[in-house]
This record gives C-alpha cells, structure tokens and sequence, in this order.
C-alpha cells in the first residue's frame, strides 16, 4: 500500500525523519524513464528533495491524511506498478551508475599524470 502524503518516515541507515510529498514520480534516466515511488524532503526544514522506494524505508513514524481520494489514488497506483510499463528505479541502481561514472571521470586524469 502506498503511503499518503504528508508521511513521516526513517529510511533504512537513516538518522533523520523525512515527509513524503510525492508518489508515482517519473524520471527520465539515460534516455529510459523509470518511476520512484516516493519524492520526500527531510523533517522539518525541506531543503532538498530525495528520491526512495517503498523498500528504502524502514519505519512509517506517521501516516498522512487518508480520504476517499485517496484510496482511489491507492488502486491507481497499484495497478500503475504493477502493470510494468515504466519500471521502478532502485536507488541501488542509482547510486552504482553514479559510482561507475566516476570512476571514468577519473581515468581519464590518471592517464595524464601518467604520461608525465
């Protein structure tokens, strides 16, 4: 079930609360789009936007408003995931590409030093 907005969450290894202030959100990642569930800001200054799924989180501190709207964003939402038309983005996936980009930034200057 996907959490409302307005939700207060610790993702796992993390020491700091944050709010959930969108779901279903697309990106476009080299040249593919994919989809995080949530977009959250870190409680209570949000500064800075962060992507995560729902398995980044470890614990659920306060659910936010849940009206009829809502529970019909719910069966949207999962049938949107489910479907599997746009694939979700694992932030493990994210953080490896990030990883391997910079280790190619970096060879191209160790070659440099290297011919010196």
């Amino acid at each position: 079930m996907v959490l409302p907005i307005g939700s207060v969450i610790y993702l796992k290894n993390g020491y700091e609360k944050m709010v959930v202030l969108r779901r279903g959100i697309q990106v476009k990642y080299k040249d593919q789009s994919y989809f995080f569930d949530y977009a959250g800001s870190l409680y209570p200054n949000g500064e800075e936007i962060y992507y995560f799924n729902d398995d980044n989180i470890e614990k659920v501190i306060f659910r936010g408003y849940i009206g009829d709207e809502e529970k019909q964003f719910e069966k949207i939402y999962d049938d949107l995931k489910n479907d599997g038309e746009i694939p979700l983005l694992s932030v493990e996936e994210v953080e490896q590409q990030i990883k391997e980009e910079q280790d190619e930034e970096k060879e191209p200057l160790s070659r440099l030093f290297n011919n010196v």
